[in-house]
């Protein structure tokens, strides 16, 4: 099974070649063995504790010279002396700085990032990455912006984000959803320089002395992706793959195509082909596409711009996985069972609502995020996810935002309603209300959600696999196992004709997927 990798730091010393190690979120390291897994030591890299207000001793040459020596052609290079700046005038560290603006825009190189001068994914929400995505006037001013906000916001005590430590440990708790963000950025910077305690024991905490720098400014609604793909490019699906709305593994998928697809290459984003069947676009993983350069056998070539409000930024979709679902399939089938449909226009989703005034169209679900204009009364729309007060919703080809207050839906059915990253699931059974707690299929959601379930009849026992998550959890127990750690279920799994049924409560605790209730509709929304 595909899994992310990335660099940490030089291994301890309890680490020794030729053996086999597991490691849990306390960053206890464990020895696995024919008898069981031992606790052999416990490491976390020293970046990740560090405190982001000390000065740090890299140069700007130096910043400039490890860009260059990774990416030769990034346009980060000779922006090493915008981070040492920006650390002088916000006090936050600049090794750090650098190290997160290559993490989140992929050495400078994401969509995103050539779009929008926006190195470091501000106001990028996972649901609409691009279409929320902040615009800069440049790579300074997004330097600048950023290290004013992550100072004011989550290194200060008094922030709002503040995580319980000026570190990435605790930016990590509010500022990304994946857990292993701040290792990310600790092991560019030790590759970047690597940590010297002599050092920074002798440093103490930059002020901020700065006024609050430009932020983000107004962008087009019909900004489009600069394609770097010649436009009469072709080419043919090796495989069946995953047709997705986005270049990430995030994205919703349109549906399979299968191996032999004839298809117009229209744009490139990281690992990921912007694609054209027939009359719908899409994003394709780089490995499943073989290029033609033939215009002849092109699937509708497009002489256009493709709009860019279904793109994401960084390496965040993880280049190394990305071709494949959550569970990890090297093919990116969504799942076995699965077959081609015909295509949509949309993606497949049969929630769908009316504006019942005039409101306002948002790049994000906050009264603070920019607006794509007002809706009239009246407007229809089709409805893709919720996050607390806010339907995440798409008019035509436009992805954006409205204050739930100002919706009316059009219900078709009644009875609890699952979406999982836009998409309606009907299961069976269908997820019950016991006790206050609303119980979902195991198998099926976890499947959904990319996740390979083994049952044991024997012992009454379902073990699920995403990733490096492993999770155990036994039939009338209130208890689950997440990589070993305890978790405690509001009530006891048991089943439900055949079916194994937990909390939907679990399903948060267990993947890390958000969870959100609309009790007007009875509608949950799960998102990955």
């Amino acid at each position: 099974m595909p899994q992310e990798s990335f660099y940490v730091g030089k291994s301890p010393a309890f680490i020794q070649d030729g053996q086999i190690y597991v490691r849990n979120s306390s960053h206890q390291f464990y020895r696995r063995d024919p008898d069981g897994d031992h606790l052999v030591g416990t490491y976390e890299p020293e970046f990740e504790t560090l405190d982001l207000r000390l000065k740090s001793p890299i140069q700007a040459s130096a910043i400039n010279a490890f860009i260059a020596s990774h990416s030769p052609n990034s346009p980060l290079i000779g922006l090493g002396q915008a981070f040492v700046d920006a650390q002088s005038k916000f006090g936050v560290n600049a090794e750090y700085l650098a190290a997160h603006a290559i993490l989140e825009s992929n050495y400078g190189t994401s969509v995103i990032a050539r779009d929008k001068n926006n190195l470091f994914g501000y106001q990028a929400y996972d649901v609409d990455p691009y279409g929320s995505a902040a615009h800069f006037d440049s790579f300074t001013d997004a330097i600048n912006y950023e290290a004013y906000f992550v100072r004011k916001q989550y290194l200060d005590a008094n922030g709002q984000w503040f995580g319980g430590s000026p570190t990435l440990d605790g930016m990590n708790v509010h500022y990304a959803s994946d857990p292993y963000w701040a290792e990310k950025i600790a092991g560019i910077m030790n590759q970047m320089y690597a940590y010297q305690t002599t050092v920074y024991s002798q440093e103490q905490p930059l002020p901020l002395i700065a006024a609050k720098p430009a932020g983000p400014t107004p962008d087009s609604v019909q900004s489009v992706i600069q394609k770097t793909v010649p436009m009469t490019a072709s080419g043919v699906t090796t495989d069946q793959v995953n047709f997705r709305q986005a270049p990430s593994l995030d994205s919703s998928i349109y549906r399979v195509l299968s191996g032999g697809t004839k298809l117009a290459v229209i744009g490139h984003s990281g690992a990921w082909y912007e694609v054209k069947v027939g009359s719908q676009t899409g994003w394709i993983f780089q490995d499943y596409i073989q290029l033609t350069n033939d215009s002849s056998d092109s699937a509708n070539q497009n002489t256009g711009s493709s709009p860019a409000a279904n793109t994401t930024s960084g390496n965040g979709s993880n280049a190394n996985t990305a071709g494949t679902t959550g569970s990890g399939s090297p093919t990116g089938i969504a799942s076995p069972e699965i077959t081609t449909p015909p295509v949509p226009t949309t993606p497949p989703i049969s929630l769908n609502g009316d504006t019942t005034d005039n409101v306002n169209f948002r790049k994000g679900p906050s009264l603070t995020a920019a607006t794509y204009g007002v809706l009239s009364k009246g407007t229809k729309v089709t409805i893709l996810g919720l996050q607390q007060d806010w339907y995440h919703v798409q008019i035509n080809d436009q992805v954006g935002w409205i204050n739930k207050n100002y919706v009316e839906l059009n219900r078709t059915h009644q009875g609890l309603t699952v979406f999982v990253n836009g998409t309606e699931q009907s299961y069976n059974p269908s997820p019950i209300i016991e006790n206050d707690r609303t119980l979902v299929p195991l198998r099926a959601v976890f499947e959904t959600l990319g996740a390979k379930i083994n049952w044991n009849q024997a012992t009454q026992t379902v073990t699920a696999f995403k990733g490096q998550t492993n999770i155990v959890l036994k039939i009338g127990s209130s208890t689950a196992y997440v990589n070993g750690k305890p978790i405690q279920l509001d009530v006891q799994a048991h089943t439900l004709q055949n079916r194994t049924m937990v909390p939907l409560r679990f399903v948060s605790d267990a993947l890390g997927a958000n969870i959100s209730w609309d009790g007007s509709t009875e509608s949950i929304f799960i998102t990955s």
